[in-house]
C-alpha cells in the first residue's frame, strides 16, 4: 500500500515536472541528453563490453563519488575483472566522476525513481550487484533490483539524527526499504543503532568507518597507540617516524618545542593567528608558529601583516635552504602541509573562522593530534561529526578560543594526550575502510 502511494506521489511530480524541463530544455539547448539518461535510455550500454561481474555504484553528488573512488579502487583489486557502472543524481557529481574516475568507470546520470524505467535500466545493464553509497535510499531501485535477483548493498552508510527522525514517521515503509539490503556498512555505531532501530536486522549491519577519510595513520614518534600496533605495520610507522624526523630537523624544532601548525588558512584568519601568536608567546616563551596559506599566491598580503604587527618571520623556501633563526614560519610552498602536521603541538585548520566550508581535518588527525576549526565547516561536516564525538575536534569561534584551547591544554597535558589518543582511534577506525567495504562486494559475489 505505501509503495503505492510512494509510486503515485512520483507519478504526480513526474506529470508535473517532465513538460516543464522539457520546455526549458528546448528552450535552451541545455539538459536533453540528459533527460535521456534520466528516463533510462543509456544507448552507449549496449555498445559496451562487460565482464560477468557488471557492479553499479551510485553515488548521489560530489560527496559520495568521492566514497566511490575509493572502494572502487580497492575493489578493482580484489576483482579485477569486474566492470563498473557510476550513476549519480547531481551534474557536479557526473563531472567529478568521470574527471576522477577515468575510463575504467562508465558514468551517467541515474534513472529517475519510477518503475518502468528502472526496469528497463537493469534489464539493460545486467547489474550482479548494485552499490548504494551513504543514504541515497531510491525504494524503487531497491525494489526492482532485489525482484531481479541483483543483491543490493548499502556502503559507508550514515543515518543522521535529522533522516532517521523523518524515517520514523512511515516506519513501515521505511523498514521494508531498508530490508532489501544484504548488507549494511555503517560509518559509526551511532549509524548502526539508528539502523537497527528502524528494523533492520542486527546480522545485516556492519561498522567499518568512513571510506571518504581512508587515510594511512601517520602517527608521530611518541603518539604510537595499542590499537595502531594492531593495525599498522612496522613500515609504515618507520616511515611516519622518518616523516616527522624530517621536518623537525629541517626547522630545527625538537620535541620538547611548542609548534603551532595552522594549515590552509584563507583571507581573514591570518589577523586572528597573529592575536594568537601575541597573547601564547607571552605565556609560553619560544612558541613556534607554522602558517601554510590554501593559496600561496596570498603570501605578500600575509607578509605585509607580519610586518604591519612587527612581527619577524621567514619564509619556509629560505629555512629549507640555510636555518631557522625566527619562530614564525610562512609556507610557501605546495604539498608540505600533511607532513608540516608531523612536528605539530596543536593544529589549526582553516577555511573555517571565515565561510569556506573548511578544509580536510582528517588528515592532520591521522597523526594522532585533536584539531581546532572554526564553525564554518559544511564540507567536511562528516568529519567533524566523527572527531567531535570522540571529543577529539576542537570547536573554535575567534582568536581567543584558539588561545584558551591552546593553553588550557599547555597546562592540563594528562586531558591533551587522552584527547590525542582519540583522535588517533578516530582515523584508525578510518584506516582501511575502502578496503573492507570492498571486500563485502567480493563476499557478496562469492555467494551469488
Amino acid at each position: 500500500m505505501q509503495y503505492r502511494l510512494y509510486n503515485f506521489v512520483c507519478w504526480v511530480l513526474f506529470i508535473v515536472a517532465a513538460p516543464l524541463y522539457l520546455m526549458y530544455g528546448l528552450l535552451t539547448g541545455k539538459y536533453l541528453d540528459d533527460m535521456k539518461e534520466r528516463f533510462g535510455f543509456f544507448s552507449f550500454l549496449e555498445e559496451t563490453a562487460f565482464s560477468p561481474n557488471r557492479l553499479w555504484f551510485h553515488a548521489a553528488s560530489v560527496g559520495e563519488v568521492q566514497v566511490a573512488k575509493s572502494i572502487i579502487t580497492e575493489t578493482i583489486k580484489l576483482i579485477p575483472n569486474a566492470s563498473f557502472f557510476l550513476s549519480t543524481v547531481t551534474e557536479q557529481g557526473k563531472f567529478l566522476a568521470k574527471e576522477q574516475l577515468g575510463k575504467n568507470v562508465l558514468c551517467a546520470y541515474a534513472p529517475v525513481d519510477l518503475p518502468w524505467v528502472v526496469k528497463r535500466f537493469i534489464r539493460t545493464l545486467q547489474p550482479t550487484a548494485y552499490v548504494c553509497l551513504e543514504t541515497e535510499l531510491w525504494p524503487n531501485m531497491l525494489k526492482t533490483a532485489a525482484q531481479n535477483g541483483v543483491p543490493v548493498l548499502l556502503l559507508n552508510g550514515r543515518m543522521s539524527e535529522s533522516s532517521f527522525k523523518r524515517y520514523c514517521y512511515f516506519p513501515k515503509f521505511f523498514r521494508k526499504v531498508l530490508n532489501y539490503f544484504s548488507v549494511i556498512s555503517c560509518i559509526t555505531d551511532q549509524d548502526r543503532d539508528r539502523f537497527e532501530a528502524l528494523g533492520v536486522p542486527p546480522e545485516t549491519l556492519r561498522v567499518n568507518g568512513n571510506a571518504k577519510y581512508n587515510y594511512k595513520v601517520q602517527t608521530s614518534a611518541g603518539s604510537r597507540s595499542d590499537t595502531e600496533n594492531d593495525r599498522e605495520t612496522d613500515h609504515q610507522h618507520i616511515l611516519s617516524h622518518e616523516t616527522e624526523e624530517h621536518y623537525r630537523k629541517k626547522l630545527a624544532v625538537t620535541n620538547r618545542d611548542t609548534t603551532f601548525v595552522a594549515g590552509s588558512t584563507h583571507d581573514g584568519e591570518e589577523q586572528q593567528l597573529i592575536r594568537v601568536y601575541k597573547k601564547i608567546r607571552e605565556a609560553i616563551p619560544g612558541f613556534i608558529m607554522l602558517i601554510a596559506p590554501r593559496h600561496i599566491s596570498r603570501i605578500k598580503k600575509i607578509e605585509s601583516l607580519f610586518k604591519k604587527n612587527d612581527l619577524e618571520y621567514q619564509l619556509y623556501s629560505d629555512v629549507c635552504v640555510g636555518r631557522r633563526d625566527k619562530d614564525i614560519i610562512l609556507v610557501d610552498t605546495i604539498g608540505e602541509l600533511a607532513g608540516l602536521y608531523s612536528i605539530a603541538t596543536y593544529i589549526f585548520c582553516g577555511g573555517s573562522l571565515v565561510p569556506k566550508g573548511g578544509h580536510n581535518i582528517m588528515e592532520p588527525a591521522s597523526w594522532g593530534k585533536p584539531i581546532l576549526y572554526g564553525p564554518n565547516m559544511d564540507d567536511f561536516k562528516d568529519a567533524q561529526d566523527l572527531l567531535e564525538s570522540a571529543q577529539a575536534g576542537l570547536l573554535v569561534k575567534n582568536s581567543q578560543d584558539i588561545c584558551e584551547r591552546i593553553l588550557y591544554f599547555h597546562k592540563n597535558q594528562t586531558e591533551y594526550l587522552e584527547a590525542s589518543k582519540k583522535a588517533l582511534q578516530v582515523a584508525v577506525e578510518q584506516h582501511d575502510s575502502a578496503k573492507r567495504q570492498a571486500r563485502i562486494i567480493e563476499e557478496i559475489l562469492n555467494k551469488n
